[in-house]
């Protein structure tokens, strides 16, 4: 899956995403969020630690729980329509870096499964301190501009064009 997140941190440093290795030895480059975060948290240190956080989410969190629990707050679901931007290098759909829609809708799956807390799902689902976030996703239909996209939620990029 290929996620962009946009915002302004000044002058930026490209950083290697975390590699591990799957069961066959094959390096797997991790998701670089954390890392981000640590770099974010380092050049703004008036935000805290993402343990300062955890201690002034957790409260809330547990009251949230609660007026849930005795019907206090109603459940809204948000759905987000994304869109995920393919960048390949002139490769026909589904080979080399321009993966099939199939692994996309799977990825989106993957996210809901993850931000709604889908318990038996892979991930960590069945952690105690998380929580569902009441966000599920989409894939778009419409780009920004309001055109429609030939795949919802896909906008295959040839870097070579």
């Amino acid at each position: 899956m290929l996620l962009f997140l946009t915002g302004s941190l000044g002058a930026q440093q490209v950083h290697k995403p975390t590699q591990t290795h799957d069961h066959n030895g094959h390096g797997i480059d991790k998701c670089h969020t954390m890392e981000a975060d640590r770099m974010l948290r380092g050049k703004f240190p008036e935000l805290g630690t993402l343990s300062d956080f955890e201690k002034w989410l957790t409260p809330k969190v547990r009251a949230y729980k609660q007026d849930v629990a005795e019907g206090k707050n109603a459940k809204a679901i948000l759905t987000v329509p994304i869109i995920f931007h393919i960048i390949h290098n002139g490769e026909s759909v589904g080979s080399g870096s321009n993966i099939a829609a199939t692994y996309v809708n799977a990825q989106l799956v993957q996210l809901n499964n993850d931000f709604r807390k889908i318990m038996g799902t892979s991930g960590h689902n069945s952690n105690p301190v998380g929580a569902d976030t009441e966000l599920q996703f989409c894939a778009a239909l419409v780009d920004p501009n309001g055109n429609v996209l030939a795949e919802p939620g896909i906008n295959r990029i040839n870097r070579n064009t």
